[in-house]
């Protein structure tokens, strides 16, 4: 059963968790009944499924919505709201200080063979596919080698986690993207403390609204397209049907190598980014 959209609690987060064959992060969470859930669901003859669902990151898009090139500054910022969603997850399992040390500040560039003085023209090439692809690469492994280390996948650490709408046609659940809204904290935070609701943009948008729209995906307006694509980082896939087993997260595709060797900060942008990673949508 896929997560749906709302505020979900006692989740944690799945071994599942891996850097897929195309670069591509793909962040599983899963739900876990405690000893209450499970009773109640015995009295009541219901069913205790437990809700999966395995979110992949994709990188920036390299064009708008009207196919024109975006900007360095523009994928830049959608990076850095990447990276900050994964320092946010981060850091329910280590300080801040530690999470800064594996994914903070410019660790996605690191082992790509830039020099520090070279550090403002590699964020000047990301319109590049394929030094934007590397790089995002690099930080998903990162993020999926801190979560390993960490422990982070054997439930010791659960957590209540608020899951958008992706747009008004579409219900699936994705994950925020704010920086400073409140959207996943520990189960140890009690929930009459509990900082996560939902904002009043969010529900007079529909953002809080799990169930299925009728209409035609074709007579999406430009307007509600580009809102959807502003959420292109957080795509909700189905989950494996069996589980993965293993405390260390299976990382199928080739981490990016560290090199000494400068890459070429200077090539033209040959394209959208999805093109390198074989990403749909």
């Amino acid at each position: 059963m896929l997560i749906q959209v709302g505020i979900h609690e006692n989740l944690k987060l799945s071994s599942d968790t891996k850097v897929n064959e195309h670069g591509t992060l793909e962040l599983a969470i899963e739900s876990i009944q405690d000893d209450s859930a499970l009773l109640a669901a015995f009295q009541s003859n219901a069913t205790a499924d437990v809700m999966k669902s395995s979110f992949r990151f994709y990188p920036p898009n390299l064009t708008d919505f009207n196919n024109n090139p975006r900007t360095a500054a523009d994928i830049a910022g959608d990076l850095l709201r990447m990276k900050d969603q994964f320092m946010t997850i981060a850091k329910l399992y280590a300080p801040e200080a530690t999470v800064d040390s594996y994914i903070g500040g410019t660790k996605m560039f690191d082992g790509l063979g830039i020099a520090p003085e070279q550090m403002a023209k590699a964020v000047n090439a990301l319109t590049n596919k394929e030094f934007l692809g590397k790089v995002v690469t690099n930080l998903g492994n990162k993020f999926v080698d801190f979560l390993a280390k960490a422990n982070a996948y054997n439930g010791g650490i659960t957590f209540r986690m608020k899951f958008l709408r992706q747009s008004k046609l579409k219900n699936y659940a994705v994950i925020s993207r704010s920086s400073f809204d409140t959207w996943i904290e520990p189960m140890s935070i009690p929930k009459a403390a509990s900082k996560i609701a939902f904002t009043k943009y969010e529900i007079d948008n529909g953002k809080n609204d799990p169930n299925p729209a009728a209409g035609d995906e074709a007579t999406t307006t430009t307007e509600e397209a580009v809102k959807g694509a502003e959420l292109f980082g957080v795509a909700e896939t189905p989950a494996p049907v069996e589980p993965a087993v293993s405390i260390t997260p299976p990382v199928t595709a080739a981490p990016v190598q560290p090199t000494t060797a400068q890459p070429d900060l200077t090539a033209p942008a040959p394209g959208p980014a999805a093109d390198f990673f074989g990403a749909q949508g």
